[in-house]
């Protein structure tokens, strides 16, 4: 069932009524105090079983991108730019040697560490394609080149990473370009794309959605 949240502080004179199982609540007055109906915190997949709707830019939906695909495409990206990206010459630095995996991997041990990165933490994209902290954090270590940790050492990189002190603007370049190519596989493992599956929500009446 839905829970009845209000937008603001709850006004002056509202009173819940109780009838049967369930309970009512009444609001006196110019109704500006404003509300909002929540039906928790549930994934579009829960909400269209559950409720029989959805919503295009729930909070609640995330991608999680295993750790595998990440270091394929931190790897990829420092010899190619992948087509989805636009980078411009100057930010295009060319083909780069990247720190070796078990640099990279002490970099990522000192940012659990120094508590950066949380045990269990999922490396996920966010609804509207936001990145997750844990998932920022842990690309950035992938795309680190040699000169960088070179330049910074291991612990160094892991509490710039942290602090979330640049390390050049080339690295952040070159992070966004392997995110990218992620995103990019990832989607192109679905069967269907967001328009695909839209129009099919559209052709699909109620009987047999809930089939």
């Amino acid at each position: 069932p839905a829970t009845v949240l209000l937008a603001r502080s709850v006004p002056r004179g509202a009173t819940a009524m109780l009838h049967g199982t369930t309970r009512d609540l009444v609001i006196k007055g110019d109704g500006s105090g404003g509300l909002a109906v929540s039906a928790g915190w549930l994934t579009n997949d829960e909400l269209l079983l559950s409720q029989g709707w959805a919503l295009a830019d729930s909070a609640t939906q995330v991608v999680a991108l295993p750790e595998d695909m990440l270091w394929s495409a931190a790897n990829h990206g420092a010899s190619t730019a992948p087509p989805v990206c636009q980078v411009s010459p100057e930010e295009w630095e060319g083909p780069v040697t990247l720190a070796s995996r078990e640099a990279r991997e002490k970099v990522i041990d000192a940012l659990r560490k120094f508590r950066y990165i949380e045990a269990g933490d999922e490396l996920t994209v966010l609804a509207g394609g936001l990145c997750s902290d844990p998932l920022g954090n842990f690309m950035q270590v992938l795309c680190l080149s040699e000169d960088e940790v070179a330049l910074f050492g291991e612990q160094g990189c892991a509490v710039n990473i942290g602090e979330s002190v640049p390390i050049s603007r080339r690295h952040e370049t070159r992070v966004g370009m392997a995110l990218a190519a992620a995103c990019s596989t990832i989607l192109s493992s679905y069967p269907t794309t967001l328009a695909q599956d839209k129009a099919l929500l559209q052709t699909m009446g109620p009987e047999q959605v809930w089939g």
